[in-house]
């Protein structure tokens, strides 16, 4: 085998451009978003019908409903009392206290039971009809053991299971809004029923204000009981502290300060006495008014504890008195407020009932439907180039692989294998038939001082195109008056067959078993002017039988009769047969598939034929889809409308 020039082991690796990772190709961004705009229109249309399913078939319209109210910070007392429980001051802890008051469930649940809302079957879900879905979630739920609960409920736990769910369910339904900067609640329900939405919203702030009415009416009624018990407990208590003074005036003697200062007068009277007795008086007078002296002692004793006990029990009953003053005075107080308490806030506008539904947004849905559509469509576009790894253009293909690209031939609008032939015959100067004739060119320049005499056709893998290419070369080759011979070194698969339909049993086999000699093992079809030597079914190797003698034999009677021979081998990457046959050929030609055969099936063909020592010719760029390439941006040679199909 001849070669043009040698060929180092890096040059079948692949030869990239060099690109700087950091900058984006915004033009090749635009085009490949181009190329993909009927994907990216399909999916924004599918989303746009998807969301527009949605929004005017399957989505239930909701109405909302809005009551505001506000806070009385200042309000006009009736009466000029001191009240049991103040008003409410505005700062910022009350008003976030007032939101959660207007949600707590207590009060959601009185809304509950008074709007009935347990037989809603929008807000009791056990009413409302079973539907499949419903029928898959309890089977998966019984499947995972979460069926009901774990022990059996009583029919007042039911109840009130259901009614909790109800509340659960309202709670989500309603919103509660403090406008900022403000003392304005506003609260919002969102319902499947306009009428019912603005019932709810006034239910819920109507109940606020008068929960608010009886909070108060209530802590003064409870302020009145509590007073009211201590008022008589103080009576009670003052009664007899002014008993106990009245009984202890009574038991004694009248004792006053006076008295005992009148006492206290005698007693000195009586000492000055008994000192003058001292002098001149008898023993018997002195001894008498001593006596005197210590009775008048003693009974300014006596009038002296006497007066400080009476002085202790009359201050008891004076504290006890002011107490029960006290306390009679804020019993009145609060028993006139019953009845007259006012709530901290007031309705400042009524829910309205709502003429149109708020959601679903169909208008909203629409865009954001297109949107998504977009953005996917166009993800996937991205996504879809990020991930390929094909061949689309003769430069992109010589860059990889190192190799020159000697034709790129599109693919043939013919049914079948069968109709190849007629086809090449009935169009002479289609762009396929100028494709091949441009490819004969190249091969037969690739050596001018020695044009290539075997010509080897493989691929990586299969259906690339290289028999419908060996095929065509050999016609083609018939318009410059040479002997060709097509050989089908395939004899697994047996391709030809699918080409021609009266082709031999035996074949390429027979010949090289020494059965048959090669002019009479080929063949020659009335619409191919070549001459076939066919493969042929065999228990042997294939690898052994283009490895023997009479093979390389074989190639060397052809090359003295024939001016051309072609030789259409199995994919590289399936089996060993072209590496062996293309011992034995001048030049070998690696049929690419157009935007389908990947990369690392390029490269892995091309490092088997280097480890063989062997060097590829040069490359085909087969079954190019002109429209395809059109779509990306690109040309495909030989097309219209110089030439036709």
């Amino acid at each position: 085998m001849q070669y043009s020039r040698h060929i180092s082991a890096g040059s079948i690796s692949p030869a990239r451009p060099h690109s700087d990772g950091d900058v984006i190709d915004l033009g090749g961004l635009a085009s490949t978003i181009w190329r993909g705009k009927w994907v990216i229109c399909a999916a924004t249309a599918i989303a746009i019908l998807l969301g527009g399913y949605y929004a005017y078939v399957l989505a239930i319209p909701i109405f909302r409903s809005t009551a505001v109210v506000i806070l009385e910070t200042n309000q006009e007392q009736i009466i000029d009392l001191q009240s049991v429980v103040g008003g409410l001051s505005g700062d910022t802890s009350e008003v976030n206290s007032e939101v959660e008051v207007l949600r707590a469930r207590g009060l959601m649940g009185e809304v509950v039971d008074r709007l009935n809302l347990t037989q809603d079957p929008e807000f009791n879900r056990a009413l409302r009809p079973v539907t499949l879905w419903d029928r898959i979630k309890g089977l998966i739920k019984s499947g995972l053991g979460l069926g009901g609960p774990i022990f059996e409920l009583t029919p007042e736990e039911q109840t009130q299971q259901t009614r909790d769910a109800v509340i659960s369910t309202l709670l989500h339904a309603v919103t509660v809004r403090n406008v900022p900067l403000s003392l304005v609640f506003q609260v919002t329900v969102e319902t499947e029923s306009p009428r019912k939405s603005a019932s709810i919203a006034d239910m819920i702030v109507e109940l606020y204000i008068l929960n608010q009415v009886e909070v108060k009416f209530e802590t003064t009624r409870q302020a009145t009981l509590w007073l009211g018990t201590r008022v008589a407990e103080l009576q009670a208590r003052l009664e007899g502290a002014e008993a106990d003074v009245s009984t202890f005036r009574g038991s004694t003697e009248l004792v006053s300060v006076g008295g005992m200062q009148a006492l206290e007068r005698q007693i000195k009277d009586v000492r000055d006495r008994i000192t003058t007795a001292s002098l001149s008086g008898t023993d018997q007078q002195v001894q008498a008014l001593r006596a005197s002296e210590r009775e008048l002692k003693q009974a300014l004793e006596r009038q002296g504890e006497d007066l400080i006990t009476l002085q202790q029990l009359t201050r008891e009953a004076e504290a006890t008195r002011v107490l029960y003053e006290y306390f009679l005075t804020r019993f009145n107080e609060t028993s006139a407020q019953q009845g007259i308490q006012q709530a901290d806030s007031r309705i400042l506008s009524d829910a309205v009932v709502p003429l149109f539904a708020s959601e679903p947004r169909k208008s909203l849905i629409l865009t954001m439907s297109g949107v998504l559509g977009l953005m996917l469509g166009t993800g996937f576009v991205l996504l879809r180039e990020m991930g390929h790894n094909g061949f689309r253009t003769a430069q992109d293909l010589e860059a990889f692989a190192g190799y020159a690209v000697l034709g790129q031939v599109p693919i043939m609008p013919v049914a079948g294998r069968r109709d190849v032939l007629q086809y090449l015959s009935d169009k002479p100067t289609s762009a396929a038939v100028e494709a091949i004739r441009n490819l004969r060119t190249s091969i037969m320049l690739s050596n001018v001082d020695t044009p290539p005499q075997v010509i080897l056709f493989t691929s990586s893998v299969p259906g690339e195109g290289k028999t419908t290419n060996a095929l065509a070369l050999a016609q083609n080759l018939l318009g410059l008056g040479k002997r060709v011979l097509l050989i089908e070194g395939d004899i697994r698969r047996r391709t030809l067959h699918e080409y021609f339909t009266a082709l031999p049993d035996d074949g390429i086999v027979s010949v090289l078993n020494g059965e048959k000699s090669l002019t009479e093992a080929v063949f020659r079809s009335a619409h191919f002017g070549a001459d076939i030597l066919a493969g042929e079914a065999t228990t042997v190797s294939a690898a052994d039988l283009f490895a023997s003698e009479s093979f390389r034999a074989l190639m060397s009677e052809a090359r003295a009769v024939y001016d051309t021979i072609i030789i259409d081998t199995p994919p590289v990457l399936v089996v060993p047969d072209a590496r062996i046959i293309a011992e034995q050929v001048d030049a070998i030609i690696f049929s690419v598939q157009w935007d389908k055969t990947s990369e690392t099936q390029v490269e892995e063909a091309l490092r088997v034929f280097h480890t063989s020592g062997q060097r590829v010719t040069g490359l085909v760029l087969s079954q190019i889809s002109p429209k395809g390439m059109k779509r990306y941006g690109y040309e495909l040679p030989h097309s219209a409308p110089y030439y036709q199909s």
